[in-house]
């Protein structure tokens, strides 16, 4: 991937890991990898920790659980010790 290359602010960047966006395959492979990641690891997960819902859209995915049923740093921890760093998965807490 040498050829992926932008310009921000007067800089030019090279991507070094990754699809390019605009290529016609990206969003083919990314949905592929998805639907795979989510039947296979992601329902590991829901099997191992209880949650109350899950939902993707495009690429984010969504967990809502219960703060006493569930750690979610024991969830991250074993989600993230399986993928690459680039797609690692983050928390954000929201309470209404």
């Amino acid at each position: 991937m040498k050829q992926n290359y932008f310009e921000y602010k007067d800089l030019q960047y090279i991507q070094e890991d990754g699809r390019a966006v605009d290529a016609l395959t990206s969003s083919s492979f990314s949905e592929i990898y998805l639907q795979y990641f989510e039947n296979t690891k992601i329902f590991d997960i829901l099997v191992k920790h209880p949650t109350i819902r899950h939902c993707r859209y495009v690429d984010d995915i969504l967990l809502v659980y219960q703060n006493s049923a569930t750690n979610i740093h024991e969830v991250l921890n074993t989600s993230n010790k399986q993928l690459n760093p680039c797609n690692a998965f983050h928390y954000g807490r929201r309470s209404w």
